[in-house]
């Protein structure tokens, strides 16, 4: 796309370029220049930005051309450059994860916490545990924040969360000032999406991803927490926000307003009772009859189950075959099939940090210079 100033299209060009080698296990200035259709000039020029400030390498020396001359030589981003941290916050623990530029995960922990605490302590306490624990912590480039409720990403504004109680709250900004470095906020299933799109975008770009997460023990400001479900949509390989950038929270159809939890069944309702972090067959039958007219309408490839529920992906499958085998969620009328995510517990934390490699990577949009997601290079380098 064009760009309306001088500053943007620089900013624009340095992200193709960069992209263009994240994508890549190694690739050279020739083959970045027919992938992403800019002049040779131009991109060794960026290049020599990229290695000037340590954010590339060289990967290896490729094999001449049949017709002789110069052999290629591959870059790749240099996977310690920064880390990205994600977080997981729930009402009674916070699990949090740093990736390396690469994606690999390079630490990993939760912490539960035993008093009721505010978004914003929690978010402190984390970062105190990261400083503490994390010989890397310098090198932190940027923390997506995952959590349930609905949120507008673009602005780092927390429309509502019922665990925290919390509505129209703008706590990227206040974050961002505080740490020094980016904030992103996101739905938590929204996040799930995020990982699963980096770590499998070999595999068809349309699918849900169902998170469900079990808390047993606390009543966190007079709600009682159970069980909390979540559902992120992705299209093409793109998380799809909704109209207000509120995507991400379930309600089931059965759901009334006057209504504490997400389900409205009269069987759902009696085994909420008796939950104690065990998910009943009531509650699994009641999200499959939610999922069937959302399969037959957007038609996904796949559904991934992830976070805590992840462990109970054999016994969807099984209700499916011996309860719904005639009802088009079954594989064998829909093609779609029910499939366990990469990180479990840990999917939210993992994708979390995913998602601010990807917004990192991210070729910007006119749009986006006013938002939150403005995340640029030439920032990260000063």
């Amino acid at each position: 796309m064009k760009a309306s100033n001088k500053s943007f299209q620089r900013q624009h060009n340095l992200a193709l370029v960069a992209r263009s080698i994240w994508k890549s296990e190694g690739i050279s200035r020739v083959d970045i220049s027919k992938d992403i259709e800019m002049d040779k000039t131009s991109v060794s020029n960026i290049v020599s930005v990229l290695l000037e400030n340590n954010l590339i390498e060289v990967a290896n020396v490729g094999e001449s051309m049949p017709k002789g001359g110069r052999k290629p030589i591959n870059l790749r981003i240099k996977a310690d450059f920064g880390y990205v941290l994600g977080l997981n916050i729930q009402p009674d623990k916070c699990k949090l994860a740093i990736l390396c530029l690469d994606g690999s995960v390079v630490f990993k922990e939760e912490i539960k916490l035993h008093e009721i605490l505010t978004l914003d302590e929690i978010v402190t306490l984390a970062i105190e545990r990261v400083r503490s624990d994390f010989e890397g912590v310098k090198k932190i480039l940027g923390c997506t924040i995952g959590l349930p409720g609905n949120v507008d990403t673009s602005s780092g504004t927390i429309i509502k969360s019922d665990p925290f109680k919390i509505f129209d709250y703008e706590i990227g900004n206040k974050l961002q000032e505080l740490y020094k470095f980016p904030f992103l906020i996101e739905n938590d299933a929204n996040c799930c999406a995020w990982g699963e799109i980096f770590f499998n975008n070999d595999r068809d770009g349309n699918f849900l991803f169902l998170l469900g997460e079990l808390n047993k023990h606390y009543l966190v400001h007079n709600i009682e927490v159970g069980i909390g479900f979540g559902m992120g949509i992705v299209i093409d390989n793109k998380v799809y926000p909704g109209f207000n950038n509120q995507s991400g929270e379930f309600k089931s159809l059965f759901w009334r307003s006057k209504d504490d939890y997400q389900f409205g069944s009269d069987k759902a309702k009696r085994s909420f009772s008796r939950l104690q972090g065990v998910l009943t067959d009531e509650v699994l039958e009641e999200l499959l009859l939610n999922f069937t007219p959302i399969i037959s309408v957007l038609n996904p490839e796949r559904v991934v189950v992830g976070g805590d529920v992840s462990r109970y992906t054999d016994r969807i499958n099984a209700l499916i075959e011996t309860e719904y085998s005639d009802h088009y969620i079954s594989k064998e009328i829909s093609g779609c099939n029910f499939v366990r995510s990469n990180f479990g517990e840990y999917d939210v934390a993992v994708g979390s940090a995913c998602m601010f490699l990807e917004k990192l990577f991210r070729v910007p949009e006119i749009s986006e210079v006013d938002s939150i997601c403005d995340i640029n290079w030439e920032n990260i380098f000063s």
